[in-house]
């Protein structure tokens, strides 16, 4: 695709606006023995990059009174933080590689520190600083390159990331200039920012529950750094891997004691629609009943869990393919912290040594049919509920729950070849400690057949981390 190297500003969708003002930084790990080649590579296909997609280059500035984003061309400041930062650590070493032949309980376990030093950016800036949308930061380390991006959530999401950096791949990979041609440009990333931002519902029929539930879900905010909150005590992330045959057992289990579960209601008992869970379901659903054994009962003793939903397939199967922004929204389920159980009568198919097996299916029923309302005739309902309340003048942005879930499990870029120097990434890695109770399932990695294991990175308070290790259904699917 031929690129336009020319930079135009442009205003965010309703999408971009909803989101938290802050930065997400990610982490790939380069395990090579020629760190400054592999960083010359990196600074020349980070360069190419921008060239070929300037609005990167753009600086987010907020409206204080109205929380109004736009993207302008970059000031003085925003043009003095480079592309591409470089950090020599020759006493520091990647985080341990995680080998696919490793024993499960070995493995879970093995974690590096990682703290906002490694970053170009930190979490939250002030609005008095410069905001740029994205920038880059090669670690030089004893065994290697830790390479970290780091992109403002108001104008990107982690699958936009993802795409970007296979981009990168592409202009890192490049033998020149001329070979770069990058699946979209900057012209392009504006026809999709249009189509987003005028979606309109086919019918103007809005029920006040779905109005009540956008409501709850997006809350107006005061402070750009009102989005996170930091606890009075130490924060622990952990890296957990959780083995594919395990979650395929409990998937098919719950599966099939779906059609025994119902829900009372009084005296009335009405069976659940049937409905399919998936694995992602399945393991989201685990580690949210996990953490909330690990929680001392309050009033009105449940959790609420967020789990953010990647809306590209749902607007549009193929279309929003490559585009860059953001879009997501979430979906928000409760989660009781001591639920009743009803009598069931169980499958003879059932493994019965599976702990808890019965709110595992209710709360994974929960998530799949929170899932099953965001539709492609749904969503235009929500960026005109987004809309319309940013016309009114409200700030408002995505709500976080108290367990926030993100999945990069579909990124790719354990599969994409940076070029010489660099080859593939030996592992993907996420800061430690930025949110209590925050769970990301990181990017499935492409060696070995089947689904592949599930690795997750779980930050908790340290009595609730040991809380969580404890769990007997935590403990049943690591093997332990």
């Amino acid at each position: 695709m031929n690129a336009s190297h020319s930079f135009h500003p442009f205003v965010p969708t309703p999408l971009d606006h909803s989101m938290p003002r802050l930065y997400v930084p990610q982490f790939l790990c380069f395990h090579t023995t020629t760190a400054e080649s592999a960083v010359q590579h990196l600074h020349v296909g980070v360069h190419r990059l921008f060239k070929n997609l300037p609005f990167l280059a753009g600086e987010v500035v907020t409206n204080e009174d109205t929380g109004g984003v736009r993207v302008q061309s970059p000031s003085v400041s925003t043009r003095n933080i480079p592309y591409l930062a470089i950090q020599t650590r020759p006493d520091d070493y990647l985080p341990a590689r995680q080998d696919a032949q490793s024993n499960p309980l070995d493995r879970d376990r093995k974690r590096t520190n990682l703290d906002a030093s490694y970053s170009p950016l930190p979490v939250v800036l002030p609005p008095s600083q410069p905001q740029p949308i994205i920038r880059f930061q090669a670690n030089i380390l004893a065994d290697g390159v830790l390479f970290a991006v780091t992109y403002h959530h108001a104008i990107m999401d982690g699958t936009g990331c993802g795409e970007l950096l296979e981009m990168l791949a592409q202009c890192c990979s490049a033998l020149s200039d001329e070979d770069v041609s990058l699946p979209t440009d900057s012209h392009t990333q504006e026809v999709f920012r249009q189509y987003i931002s005028n979606l309109s519902p086919t019918t103007t029929t809005t029920t006040t529950t779905t109005n009540n539930n956008y409501k709850e879900l997006y809350h107006p905010v005061m402070k750009s750094t009102d989005h996170i909150q930091h606890p009075p005590f130490a924060l622990r992330t952990e890296q957990f891997t959780f083995p594919a045959k395990q979650i395929t057992t409990l998937r098919d289990a719950c599966n099939r004691l779906l059609p025994e579960l119902t829900t009372t209601t009084t005296t009335t008992t009405t069976p659940l629609p049937q409905q399919t869970l998936s694995s992602n379901d399945i393991l989201t659903a685990l580690i949210s009943l996990a953490i909330t054994r690990t929680t001392t009962p309050i009033k009105p003793n449940t959790l609420t869990l967020t789990m953010s939903v990647n809306l590209r397939s749902r607007i549009h199967p193929t279309s929003l393919t490559h585009y860059l922004g953001t879009a997501i929204t979430a979906v928000r389920v409760n989660i009781p912290i001591n639920p009743t159980q009803p009598t069931l009568t169980l499958p003879t198919t059932t493994i019965t040594t599976i702990p808890d097996l019965t709110s595992l299916t209710q709360t994974a029923h929960q998530i799949r049919t929170a899932l099953n309302t965001l539709t492609r005739e749904s969503i235009p309902n929500l960026i005109t509920h987004i809309r319309e309340r940013r016309h009114a003048g409200e700030d408002i942005c995505l709500q976080m729950g108290d367990i926030v879930v993100s999945s990069w499990r579909h990124l790719s870029v354990y599969g994409i070849d940076f070029g010489p120097g660099l080859g593939k990434i030996t592992g993907f890695e996420v800061q430690e400690g930025l949110m209590e109770r925050l769970v990301v399932v990181l990017p499935r990695k492409r060696d070995g057949d089947g689904d592949g294991d599930w690795d997750v990175c779980i930050t908790l308070s340290e009595h609730e981390m040991e809380g969580f290790r404890r769990d007997g259904l935590v403990r049943w699917v690591l093997g332990e």
